[in-house]
């Protein structure tokens, strides 16, 4: 290939790097990485904020949410996506959007820290010299709008586990309630304007 790197991040995430490099290709540089085949990133989950809606037509994520899940051993911060080195031939067949799930390739966190856990987890998190912004709720109303949009839309004949996923968002708000907090505003905003569509 002609890359060194490859990563596969949404436009819901955002790559940090600590102030102290220039870019990404500095922080990918560093010599603690040479004996891993990929770098395992944690999200910083970004909360809603306390915003129930979008305010003047402002639809980015950066400045208007500042509230984070500030527990290191929530799986909101454990949770992360990998940056793999395309030199490995293993990366090629077990690679996934977010971690390879092979005990074959090994891997570390942004300090060069090996990582003992395979999937989309580590032990703990880590936003030392590099992680991911992660925004996946931004506004209620934000939320419950996406939501109706992947089941009108995004439909996958046959796969109940898809539909379950869908409805369980819609119905009960799966991971919304997860990272924020369920406030008599925002239960009386689900009934005044949801409450015929889900």
């Amino acid at each position: 290939p002609n890359f060194d790197w490859i990563g596969f991040i949404d436009i819901d995430e955002f790559i940090v790097l600590n102030e102290s490099f220039s870019n990404i290709s500095s922080f990918l540089s560093l010599p603690v990485f040479d004996g891993f085949d990929y770098i395992k990133l944690n999200w910083r989950t970004f909360t809603d904020s306390g915003k129930i809606v979008v305010e003047n037509e402002d639809y980015g994520c950066l400045n208007r949410f500042k509230e984070y899940v500030d527990n290191p051993k929530s799986p909101w911060s454990r949770r992360c996506k990998g940056i793999y080195k395309t030199s490995n031939d293993q990366v090629k067949k077990f690679l996934n959007v977010h971690c390879a799930y092979s005990d074959d390739l090994v891997s570390c966190n942004d300090v060069g820290e090996k990582v003992n856990r395979n999937g989309t987890m580590t032990e703990y998190s880590s936003y030392v010299n590099c992680w991911i912004n992660h925004y996946p709720c931004k506004t209620l109303e934000e939320y419950v709008n996406n939501q109706l949009k992947k089941h009108n839309t995004q439909s996958r004949p046959g796969d109940s586990g898809y539909e379950f996923y869908i409805k369980d968002r819609l119905t009960n708000f799966g991971d919304f309630w997860e990272i924020n907090d369920k406030t008599p505003e925002k239960m009386e905003y689900i009934e005044k304007n949801f409450k015929n569509e889900i």
